[in-house]
């Protein structure tokens, strides 16, 4: 899921439309693709995707085959069925290193694939890592936070702490998630 999917897409040669693509690592997903099938490990990538005419919180989503993203669209979160794909996968996992969201979480029309993620990941009884860097890691961090699925003190738990030993994820940065924490939990 998320941004990285439609590299992964486009290396298939599928239409990716207007999505979000690093066409410099097509040659080393070509051969991640490869030594996966060569080796029988599973690389579950989306069959649908949800996608937008524009990278926007009022787009209108529309859910659509991974081998027909009309060229005009944008991708712009997982599949409904995707996401309960990979949530099913995920259910026998005892450690879990989640590298980021599965969409545009900020935009609710399009936080559903991150949310059900997450809540895959709540109800696991392993281990589970949220964010793989600096950006990553604290996009992860806010998702998981805004889904409602994880509190304060579980993402706490689960974050990893290479991000507070190397300073890259500020203190203010983690008073800031929990804050919409607490506001969300006012809201109700």
């Amino acid at each position: 899921g998320g941004g990285m999917v439609f590299t992964f897409l486009a290396a298939q040669g599928k239409e990716i439309g207007k999505s979000l693509v690093d066409l410099e690592q097509i040659p080393q997903v070509k051969e991640l693709i490869v030594r996966a099938a060569e080796k029988k490990v599973a690389l579950l990538l989306p069959k649908a995707v949800v996608v937008a005419s524009e990278f926007s919180s009022d787009a209108r989503p529309t859910v659509v085959s991974v081998d027909a993203i009309p060229a005009d669209q944008i991708g712009m979160d997982i599949g409904p069925v995707t996401a309960a794909h990979y949530a099913a996968a995920l259910q026998d996992c005892r450690t879990v290193f989640w590298n980021g969201p599965m969409g545009v979480f900020e935009f609710s029309a399009f936080a559903e694939g991150t949310r059900a993620i997450a809540q895959a990941l709540a109800d696991l009884p392993g281990l589970s890592v949220i964010g793989a860097g600096a950006v990553i890691g604290i996009s992860t961090i806010k998702a998981v936070i805004l889904a409602g699925t994880l509190g304060v003190a579980t993402v706490v738990e689960k974050l990893a702490r290479g991000f507070l030993d190397d300073g890259k994820l500020t203190v203010d940065e983690i008073n800031s998630a929990f804050n919409s924490v607490d506001k969300r939990s006012e809201d109700k």
